[in-house]
Formats: C-alpha cells, sequence, structure tokens
C-alpha cells in the first residue's frame, strides 16, 4: 500500500549526511562525513513510497538500484554516505547531462568495505535553476527480482539557493 504526502519544508538548518565536501558561504564541515546544510528548501516534497530504512543482505546478493529523474537539462547532485562523501555526482555520468541517473550500490560485499553495518546513504539535490526530480530506491533481490520499493518521492523547486536532501537508511544483514 503507497502513502501520499505533498508538504512545503521551510528548514533554517538542515542536518545532512553524505554530501560532498563543498566549502562556501552557506555550507559549513562539522566534521568529516557530516555536513550542516544552512538553507531553506521553499520546494515541494511529494512522497509516494517513504520508507526510513531497510534491510539489505549483500552477501546473498541483494543490491539497491537508485533511479533519479530529472525534468529539466544540467542537474547537479551527489550521493554518498558519512564514509564515502562522494560515492557518485551527476557530471561524473556517462552521458551527462541525461534526464535518467541510475545506479547500483551496493552491489558487492567489496562495496560496502569500510562502512558501518547500518550506514546513512543520500542523494543531495541542488535547485540551481529550478528543477524536479523524482527518486526511487528499490531493493533486488540475487535473481534481478524486484523485492521492494524503499523509496519514491518527487521535489521541485524554483528558488536557485534550494538544497534539498532525501536520505534511507541501510542496514546491512
Amino acid at each position: 500500500m503507497s502513502r501520499r504526502a505533498i508538504f512545503s519544508v521551510k528548514a533554517p538548518l538542515l542536518r545532512v549526511t553524505a554530501t560532498c565536501k563543498l566549502r562556501s558561504a552557506n555550507r559549513k564541515t562539522e566534521r568529516e562525513g557530516v555536513m550542516n546544510v544552512i538553507s531553506t528548501f521553499h520546494g515541494v516534497r511529494e512522497a509516494v513510497v517513504d520508507l526510513p530504512s531497510v534491510i539489505l543482505n549483500v552477501t546473498s546478493g541483494e543490491y539497491l538500484v537508485h533511479s533519479l529523474f530529472v525534468e529539466k537539462p544540467e542537474p547537479t547532485f551527489t550521493f554518498g554516505c558519512a564514509h564515502d562523501t562522494l560515492i557518485r555526482q551527476a557530471s561524473k555520468f556517462e552521458g551527462h547531462p541525461c534526464r535518467l541517473y541510475q545506479w547500483t550500490f551496493p552491489k558487492t560485499p567489496a562495496d560496502i568495505v569500510g562502512h558501518e553495518p547500518d550506514d546513512v546513504y543520500a542523494v543531495t539535490m541542488f535547485f540551481l535553476g529550478g528543477n524536479t526530480y523524482r527518486y526511487t530506491v528499490e531493493r533486488f533481490g540475487a535473481a534481478g527480482v524486484l523485492l521492494e520499493t524503499v523509496r519514491d518521492v518527487r521535489c521541485s523547486s524554483t528558488n536557485p539557493q534550494d538544497i534539498w536532501p532525501e536520505s534511507v537508511r541501510v542496514f546491512f544483514a
């Protein structure tokens, strides 16, 4: 059963884990891997599936597929965690800029070496030119069968200063 919630977020301080190591007037590194993003999000977030966490058995072949759909060209986003702050970023994808960015993480036990048994992974979306993002996280079994949708959200904003972190906690079994 899916839940649908639409809300506008206005937060003076968003605590973000797993963002890139950018430094500017509105971002400050608190400690390695954890950043405070001081920004107000004036956009809209619509959640169809919004599970806070997922249990993933990587040793039995389970993996997560992350998909980020964008409406406008030249999206800016990062994906990471506290231990690996920049796992993926928009500009490093083949074919960038494009409308669909998709990656598998973690795919093998080697992908999570050095990570905590429960880690928070986040996509941080920047709305520099105003954009709409749809982010999904799906858990697959070893045979490539979809087991569950963990996250399906849509975020949009026309404010070029807006930043939105979308995170999910992964427990490795």
